[in-house]
């Protein structure tokens, strides 16, 4: 087992799977420019952040394991069984419906 293989399977490990997908090529790029350790471990370890941070919230909706995703468009309030006395929706334009 290569270096590189090794490595991606020890990201793999640690769960840091957008690390173990550019690994290859950051490591060719990193030879060939000639970047210090420290150069490399950030451009690999941010690579991983900002993946992370693009699909951290679809991932714990997913774990959530809830029965459907919808918007507050797709939410039917006044299918509700139980409304509290007073309800008050807000319209995306900024105005209120009042209901009693």
């Amino acid at each position: 087992m290569n270096k590189t293989s090794e490595l991606v399977h020890l990201f793999r490990q640690l769960k840091a799977p957008a690390a173990a997908r550019a690994l290859p090529k950051l490591a060719e790029r990193a030879r060939e420019e000639q970047w210090s350790y420290e150069r490399f471990a950030e451009a690999l370890l941010s690579t991983e952040v900002s993946s992370r941070e693009s699909h951290g919230g679809e991932s714990r909706i997913k774990a959530a394991r809830f029965p459907a995703r919808k918007t507050l468009e797709e939410f039917d309030l006044w299918g509700i069984p139980f409304r509290p006395p007073v309800c008050v929706v807000c319209r995306r334009d900024g105005a209120s419906a009042r209901e009693r």
